[in-house]
């Protein structure tokens, strides 16, 4: 009988441990709507870190980059737990990932190694177009700045359908349209400002336009050749796209260097972002920093390709 008893109560205990573990486990996985809003706020701020030290250039275009392919990484992954029931853990796991991120960003911010000040395009880069040509260029010495900018003369054309470019995107039951060109062309501007010695932007009728200027017989191609490059900017591609809980944006953005030996160098910069409903960001402040990441890549890659560029 006395057995009997103690096996009944060993039964018992195992029975409410296995329901005890059996409870936990099913707490445990589940969504975390909580954790989900911070992940969303953090990769919010980081995104406005990147955009900003690009900005005052207190990231090259070099760390935003890497910066930004740590994100992505990251977002790819909350893309994976977003709304979905999983062990607390992997929220936690991911937010200290956001937080050691936002932790490198912040020990590189105090080092500025790029131009900073002379961002401000007005100061040394002309505006006009290919009908008024006049030049007022302030000289900035840029060494003071770290490594010097490559050493050419560049001719910035802007086409009218670049500076125009307009992407009409889905969100919340409505559309928003982003005039992504204008915003575009500046960025730029501040781009070319930092990565070459002499710049100066025309604004052009049409990229058509733009390469008739280039052929020997065109009225204004002497004077376009005394430039060590033309430099031809394009929109590939803008992409927006709503799904469940997040927003995503792309752009991709091209730049043809025509050089007056008859060579050419390509490039191309791509930017996205990923942004959750609980974020405090908006669609037009996530295609403004996606434009950014574009143009940054562009830079970055002008820079790594330096040597390309021969005077």
């Amino acid at each position: 009988m006395k057995n009997r008893e103690i096996k009944s109560v060993c039964y018992l205990a195992a029975v409410m441990v296995f329901g005890l573990i059996l409870i936990t486990g099913c707490a445990s996985i589940q969504t975390w709507p909580d954790d989900q809003r911070t992940a969303e706020n953090k990769m919010f701020v980081i995104q406005e870190k990147i955009g900003e030290g690009l900005k005052t250039g207190a990231l090259t275009p070099d760390q935003s980059q890497s910066f930004l392919t740590k994100l992505k990484v990251i977002q790819t992954d909350y893309s994976a737990l977003s709304g979905r029931s999983v062990y607390r853990e992997e929220w936690d796991s991911l937010l200290e990932r956001l937080d050691a991120l936002e932790n490198d960003i912040n020990r590189v911010f105090p080092r500025v190694t790029r131009i900073g000040e002379p961002r401000n395009a007005d100061r040394i880069i002309y505006r006009g177009n290919a009908d008024a040509h006049e030049y007022a260029l302030t000289p900035v010495d840029y060494s003071q700045y770290g490594r010097p900018p490559i050493p050419v003369k560049i001719l910035l054309l802007i086409p009218a359908e670049f500076e125009s470019f307009d992407h009409v995107g889905n969100y919340e039951r409505g559309s928003i349209r982003y005039h992504l060109g204008r915003e575009a062309e500046l960025e730029m501007r501040k781009a070319f400002g930092i990565e070459f010695a002499k710049v100066d932007v025309w604004s052009v009728r049409s990229e058509a336009r733009a390469r008739e200027m280039l052929l020997s017989n065109d009225p204004e191609h002497a004077q376009v050749r005394s430039y060590d490059y033309v430099a031809i900017p394009k929109f590939l591609r803008a992409d927006s796209l709503e799904r469940k809980e997040k927003y995503e944006f792309e752009i991709d953005l091209q730049v043809e260097f025509d050089a007056n030996n008859g060579s050419n160098i390509t490039f191309k910069g791509h930017g996205s972002s990923i942004t959750g409903k609980y974020s405090q960001s908006t669609p037009e402040k996530d295609a403004s920093l996606t434009l950014q990441y574009a143009v940054s890549a562009l830079l970055d890659g002008i820079e790594k390709s330096r040597n390309l560029f021969v005077h």
